[in-house]
């Protein structure tokens, strides 16, 4: 008979690559024993008025909507020029997708 003494099992690692473990800064695959690998800081778009921070990677949310950046999908409403007579009016920004406005001074 042999004996073996202080033989350690051998451990195969197996990371899910399906599925991504994160926290506030990074994001990574993890084995059932706690080893990581591809770990890597999050990577995100700017939020917008509609859009969240969402990692590019891991899917994760990053940072809620932003109300004071709009996506470009803007118009002016209520714009009256100038006149001999009366002060014109340079409208109300408003944004089309969030339904913002922003009111605008006088010319």
């Amino acid at each position: 008979y042999k004996i073996a003494v202080n033989e350690q099992p051998t451990h195969v690692h197996d990371f899910d690559e399906n599925t991504w473990k994160s926290d506030d800064d990074e994001h990574w695959h993890e084995c059932d024993c706690g080893e990581k690998e591809d770990v890597a800081p999050h990577d995100g778009n700017e939020p917008d008025c509609i859009h969240p921070s969402i990692c590019d990677d891991c899917g994760k949310e990053l940072a809620g909507v932003n109300p004071n950046k709009h996506t470009g999908n803007t118009e002016i409403r209520n714009a009256e020029p100038a006149t001999e007579f009366k002060d014109g009016y340079t409208g109300d920004k408003h944004c089309e997708d969030c339904q913002w406005y922003k009111v605008s001074k006088y010319q």
